[in-house]
């Protein structure tokens, strides 16, 4: 299914949709993507109502860590599910476990991206008063990895992902007008 793709992105929303088996299954074309050079996506945006436990969710999660050669997480999760006291603990975190390219959403204050070009936070050109932040970290992550498909620089992707995300919540339900 996946001959001629680039990329495989996953969403922890995904992941607790599935049993075990089915997660199992994931992990392991997960990583034979990513071992014929396919990009593996992984955003761990937690929502607890959808995993039977804390613990469930972290453990999942970092079985997909060594498949991913990008995490975007969302550091309030992380916090959350893995006790990280920093943005920047959270992206080491990902960064040891396999991931080459990893943008930590940090809402407001913006988003510290870790990649072999160094570590940086990036924050938004301009502060928006939200009024839905429904769609935020999808809206980011879609220009995030547009601009990093068009080749630039993981630090530019942070500004392009911090703008959309400014102009999504800005408008109710995640849905910019025309």
């Amino acid at each position: 299914m996946l001959a001629g793709a680039g990329a495989l992105y996953l969403s922890a929303i995904t992941l607790s949709l599935l049993t075990d088996k089915g997660r199992a299954a994931l992990a392991g074309v997960a990583s034979d993507f990513r071992a014929s050079g396919g990009d593996v996506v992984l955003d761990t945006n937690y929502r607890p109502a959808g995993w039977p436990s804390r613990e469930a969710a972290a453990t999942a999660m970092q079985d997909f860590g060594a498949a991913a050669t990008m995490a975007l997480p969302t550091f309030d999760d992380d916090a959350l599910l893995f006790g990280d006291k920093t943005p920047e603990d959270c992206a080491a975190r990902w960064r040891g476990a396999g991931a080459r390219i990893v943008a930590v959403k940090c809402g407001a204050e913006g988003v510290f991206v870790s990649s072999d070009d160094g570590d940086v936070m990036v924050a938004p050109d301009r502060v928006v008063a939200p009024v839905d932040t429904t769609g935020a970290g999808d809206s980011f992550n879609a220009a995030f990895l547009a601009a990093l498909h068009r080749g630039e620089t993981a630090r530019a992707a942070a500004a392009h992902g911090n703008a959309l995300a400014g102009r999504v919540i800005a408008h109710p339900g995640a849905i910019i007008p025309r």
